[in-house]
């Protein structure tokens, strides 16, 4: 897990090689180290016997320094980890496959009315079926559907330009101003609606003196 060490014993042995090395035994910790490192990368810290078995099958077997400093580096390693890691990394593990679930339910099920239907009468067998719980089950479909190539991009795109413009009054002025015109050409009712209010009061407070658009009454965009 990121940010989560193993906790390492090392012994082995190697033989000198044709090259002179002012310190060798400090070359081989430190290859030997590297090497570890970069083998545990690929094993979480609640899975020491696996993660051992990998390096030791991996550094096990006698090795020759590239460079000839060493030759026949044979290496045993025996890995721990702190408790509260492994219980942490362990919860971090379950969230991760939580999540996959989820994902995938949200993918081939939640947004298929016909496979929504099956896993309901499937998980409640005495359900009855009628139209109502049909439609109920095309209703949620479509709604997650939509949220996720519609909605989910535009909100996520509105809370980015908000947070870039929050310095800037000038900005958040003509942020409002688009929005109030993109909403009074979709559905001019909605500028009456208390969320229009809202973000009609906000426009005018943007700028000293401007009047918040009254619902009705057309405005030109500057």
């Amino acid at each position: 897990m990121d940010g989560v060490d193993f906790e390492a014993r090392f012994s082995g042995s190697f033989r000198p090689g044709r090259l002179h090395h002012d310190d060798r035994q400090a070359l081989v910790r430190h290859e030997v180290l590297e090497a570890a490192r970069d083998l545990s990368r690929s094993w979480s810290v609640d899975d020491v016997p696996a993660a051992q078995d990998a390096l030791n099958a991996e550094l096990g077997r006698p090795s020759d320094c590239a460079q000839g400093f060493y030759r026949r580096l044979v290496v045993q390693i025996e890995l721990d980890a702190d408790p509260e890691a492994v219980e942490t990394a362990a919860r971090h593990r379950e969230d991760r496959a939580r999540i996959a679930r989820l994902r995938y339910l949200r993918s081939a099920l939640y947004t298929d009315p016909e496979l929504l239907l099956i896993d309901h009468l499937d998980r409640n067998p005495d359900t009855p079926i009628d139209r109502a719980l049909i439609d109920r089950c095309h209703a949620v479909a479509g709604e997650l559907s939509h949220a996720k190539e519609w909605w989910a991009p535009l909100l996520t795109a509105w809370n980015e330009l908000a947070m870039r413009t929050a310095g800037d009054p000038d900005k958040v002025d003509k942020a409002l101003e688009v929005l109030l015109t993109a909403i009074r050409h979709l559905d001019a009712k909605l500028i009456d609606s208390s969320l229009g209010v809202e973000i009609a009061r906000q426009h005018s407070e943007g700028r000293p003196g401007s009047a918040a658009p009254q619902a009705g009454k057309k405005h030109a965009a500057r």
